[in-house]
């Protein structure tokens, strides 16, 4: 990766280290996953102005910082005057509706960490705080409300409420005939997202053959989100687990590496897919995993 890349990274991760905040906190904060943070705090990845703008004012910084100036400059309070201490303001705080964008990526960071009541609570709430725009039709706040509903979903399904996980996702399904494919402040959603999700409940439900019967008519690459893309292809492998085709499973593996390989690098889904392939698996397939995992970078545990 070219200079600058790995310069901004590594001032970011230095900002980081002088607040004494984790990678999963300040990509919740900023509105990105922490499989993302990672990737740019190492140089991997460059993250684009809307990202870098967020990240600057999670961590108390002049824009400037991660840009131009030395890493061992004097990290700024949270919040402080000039560009990243602002809110949201101008078309993009307009677009991401207030706090809607950080209490989604909040409920993420919750399921992550196991925490499915919190998560189920964060996003339904943030989802019901929308619901005036909703009514007045603004597209924008059908598509956040319509995100946190899934997530709320997922959440609902990972304690066992199924059913009310389910009819969630049937509840936000006239939403997205009405926004259409949308990204607002990168928590994707859409008809193609509400189908992804619905594939998701009956994997966290253990009804695997149903998640791949809807799998099959979903056409991922409709999805205006490469790393919801590569989390499909992921929960496709995992059904395919379940079922104990761990052929098919490392077919999956294959492709969401093919896409986008530094994504699976950094995921640890991944990691934990592949490496069940290889110890469950029959030998050529498990050999098979045990190369994608070298190419791939991945831990074999």
């Amino acid at each position: 990766m070219d200079e600058l890349t790995q310069a901004i990274g590594a001032r970011i991760r230095a900002a980081r280290a002088a607040t004494h905040q984790t990678q999963t906190v300040v990509a919740g904060l900023a509105g990105i996953t922490p499989d993302y943070l990672y990737q740019i705090e190492r140089g991997k990845k460059r993250p684009a102005l809307p990202v870098l703008i967020e990240l600057a004012r999670v961590l108390g910084v002049s824009l400037e910082h991660p840009l131009h100036e030395p890493s061992n400059r004097a990290i700024g309070r949270p919040g402080r005057p000039g560009l990243a201490g602002r809110r949201p303001g101008g078309p993009r705080g307009r677009e991401c509706r207030g706090s809607a964008p950080a209490r989604w990526n909040l409920a993420h960071v919750l399921l992550a960490d196991q925490q499915a009541d919190g998560g189920e609570t964060v996003a339904m709430r943030a989802a019901d705080d929308l619901a005036p725009l909703v009514r007045s039709g603004d597209l924008d706040a059908m598509a956040l409300s319509g995100a946190l509903t899934l997530l709320g979903a997922v959440a609902s399904a990972r304690q066992g409420a199924v059913w009310t996980a389910r009819e969630r996702v049937r509840s936000v399904a006239a939403l997205a005939d009405q926004t259409g494919e949308r990204n607002v402040c990168w928590t994707a959603f859409g008809p193609v997202n509400v189908a992804m999700y619905a594939v998701s409940v009956e994997i966290e439900a253990g009804e695997a053959g149903e998640a791949l019967r809807l799998a099959e008519r979903i056409d991922h690459d409709q999805s205006p989100s490469i790393e919801r893309r590569v989390a499909f292809l992921l929960e496709q492998a995992k059904g395919y687990i379940q079922r104990r085709d761990y052929g098919s499973a490392l077919a999956l593996l294959h492709t969401a590496h093919h896409e986008a390989p530094e994504d699976i690098r950094y995921r640890p889904a991944a990691h934990q897919l592949v490496n069940t392939v290889i110890h469950r698996a029959r030998r050529g397939i498990a050999t098979e995993a045990a190369r994608l995992a070298t190419r791939a970078g991945l831990t074999i545990g």
